[in-house]
């Protein structure tokens, strides 16, 4: 005759189990403090030698420079550092980091490279920060790269093209090569983030006369970052920095193409005369590919907040036959530890999908069976996944369907099937 296992020694093992999973999870969540850790103090680092350098020297010396990179990079960071303080531990908390780093050393090294020459010397010890940063012996072309890369892989072709040709010391057409090339990428990455057909649905799109298509630069940014949304649903120091990073782009990229006419002027030109603009060039795409995606999560948040909400009605009001067969009386406290995955957009609608935990209260028997000792009580939590849509005109109209909702129950039965 099998002998019956140790109900007790089972249980060890699933709190074993549990442990083990309570470790690697503790684990992670320790290695994802110590990179947040190292690039707050690096961005505290940057700002507060920024500020000594403004203290120590006169202000009228970078005030041009550091209106249109600096300031409006620290401004966008205020908010991106508030969100890292609401947010639970986590992937969450590691994303908002990266963006408050790589917004302030975009900052701080376009205002490197728009500084007068006779005060460079005064800047020699943020310099020295962005060499040595363990995240900064990327160089820029590096950075800039791996933030093209989830959009397209021929973006980075073109990138590493401009470069090369703009290295190349011996080929008297590098800066009008290397200007083209720059102004193609930014092209480029429009078409693939704001299709001129997908801008011109945008209810805001106003058509400009003097474009051909109707559609400018201008356009494609508002719609890479803002998508299908007006102003109103962002806010507004968000949306004041996404203008100025536009404004500063489009002005750049303006001066860009002075270098791609083959003249006598541009063939004199030296290393040190288009060092600064293409630098600021790259900059500035940074700072846009950092609004894009912080623009994400600003919507994401606001939807996460409403999404909350419809699904504990649902769980609350809604019948689950494969969690009511759990108990003889399952009741459905709510949603939580929801988190909302990539929105996609159109003219009319946010569609969107997640994940989420389902808390549940068991109980086997009457309540009257309870306070004999003849039933039993339990508490427990299930995954689920969902999926929805919320309408452009008003994003807080969550419409999420009962059938898109899927709990996985699997876990209340594993331990019997393992033995």
């Amino acid at each position: 005759m099998d002998s019956i296992p140790n109900p007790n020694l089972e249980m060890l093992k699933t709190l074993s189990s549990h442990l083990a999973s309570g470790v690697n999870s503790a684990e992670l969540e320790a290695k994802r403090s110590k990179e947040q850790l190292d690039a707050l103090l690096y961005s505290k680092g940057l700002v507060d030698e920024s500020l000594k350098i403004f203290s120590y020297s006169s202000g009228s010396l970078y005030q041009s420079a550091a209106q249109s990179t600096i300031f409006p990079t620290a401004s966008m960071a205020i908010p991106m550092c508030e969100q890292f303080k609401a947010s639970p531990p986590g992937s969450g908390r590691s994303f908002y980091s990266d963006q408050i780093q790589s917004t302030i050393q975009a900052g701080v090294s376009a205002l490197i490279a728009e500084s007068p020459p006779e005060t460079q010397t005064w800047l020699d010890s943020l310099k020295q920060m962005l060499a040595t940063h363990n995240e900064e012996l990327q160089s820029l072309e590096e950075r800039l790269c791996s933030r093209l890369a989830p959009y397209s892989g021929h973006l980075e072709i073109i990138l590493r093209g401009a470069l090369k040709s703009y290295r190349d010391a011996g080929n008297s057409l590098r800066f009008v090569n290397a200007g083209t090339a720059l102004r193609e990428l930014l092209r480029e990455f429009l078409a693939a983030v704001a299709p001129d057909e997908d801008v011109k649905n945008a209810p805001w799109f106003q058509a400009d006369k003097t474009s051909k298509s109707g559609v400018t630069r201008r356009h494609r940014i508002d719609y890479a970052i803002f998508k299908n949304l007006t102003l109103d649903k962002f806010p507004k120091t968000f949306s004041e920095q996404a203008d100025e990073i536009a404004s500063q782009l489009l002005k750049h990229i303006g001066e860009l193409s002075a270098l791609t006419h083959v003249t006598e002027d541009v063939l004199g030109k030296s290393y040190t005369d288009a060092a600064p603009l293409l630098a600021s060039v790259m900059q500035q795409f940074i700072l846009l590919v950092c609004a894009i995606k912080t623009s994400k999560i600003l919507i994401k948040q606001d939807i996460a907040v409403d999404i909350q909400t419809h699904l504990d009605d649902i769980f609350t009001a809604d019948f689950f036959d494969e969690l009511d067969c759990l108990s003889s009386h399952t009741h459905l406290q709510g949603a939580s530890d929801v988190a909302v995955g990539e929105l996609t957009f159109d003219e009319e609608w946010i569609e969107f999908s997640g994940t989420g935990s389902v808390d549940c209260d068991l109980q086997w028997g009457s309540d009257g069976d309870v306070k004999r000792g003849d039933g039993a009580e339990s508490s427990a939590s299930f995954p689920f996944k969902f999926s929805g849509k919320a309408p452009i005109s008003d994003p807080s109209q969550i419409e999420i369907k009962r059938e898109s909702i899927s709990v996985d129950t699997s876990s209340f039965y594993g331990s019997y099937d393992e033995k």
